[in-house]
């Protein structure tokens, strides 16, 4: 199975040709203050979606412990990672169900 992301909304600090390298090629990449050749309206949307999703990571790195990882090597930090999601998501539920 092949998964490709078919939009990227990314951080200002991104180039388009190195993120075109790394990536399997997306339909739509928005780069945060930079011209695109896509609709306003999309733009908007790519744009709100970023910023809610920064809201989050720095969330799930005050309160999950994501500042860094306590477990050695890129396999440690998936682990790591995968078990700070699994809490947010415990927490979330907790907090709906109630």
């Amino acid at each position: 199975m092949n998964l490709r992301p078919r939009e990227l909304a990314l951080d200002g600090g991104f180039v388009p040709i190195g993120v075109a390298e790394d990536l399997p090629g997306p339909d739509r990449v928005f780069i945060g203050g930079r011209q695109s050749a896509g609709s306003r309206r999309t733009d908007r949307r790519l744009a709100r979606f970023r910023v809610g999703i920064e809201g989050r990571i720095s969330h799930l790195k005050r309160r999950y412990g994501l500042k860094r990882s306590r477990l050695k090597g890129h396999r440690g930090a998936r682990t790591w990672t995968a078990w700070a999601i699994l809490a947010y998501n415990l927490d979330t539920l907790a907090i709906r169900a109630s």
